[in-house]
């Protein structure tokens, strides 16, 4: 929530979905062992993580020309609350609905 509070959008699913390879990421790019030295690989961090920006940015962009289709601003704020509502029903919405939400 507070990266999107700064505009940036990450598809959050991604990291839900794919929960144990997360954590594997995590441990791997934290690996330090006194006895075995340095071992960590944060490429695994940092490829799920980019994985989830770019799909982010799609899913924001998608939402961008949703609302330009309802003839309605295209705000930070507008763009937060159409994101904040297809998370909390489980789909992206048309852009009649969008429409009719935002009025």
């Amino acid at each position: 929530m507070f990266v999107e509070s700064r505009g940036i959008y990450i598809e959050s699913d991604l990291f839900k979905d794919n929960a144990s390879y997360m954590r594997s990421a995590l441990v791997a790019a934290n690996a330090i062992f006194h006895d075995l030295g340095d071992l960590r690989k944060p490429e695994y961090l940092y490829q799920i993580v980019q994985d989830a920006l770019e799909q982010g940015k799609e899913m924001c962009n998608r939402v961008e020309n949703y609302i330009r289709k309802a003839e309605l601003p295209v705000t930070r704020e507008n763009i937060r609350k159409v994101v904040f509502w297809n998370r909390k029903e489980y789909k992206e919405h048309s852009f009649e609905e969008i429409r009719h939400y935002l009025k």
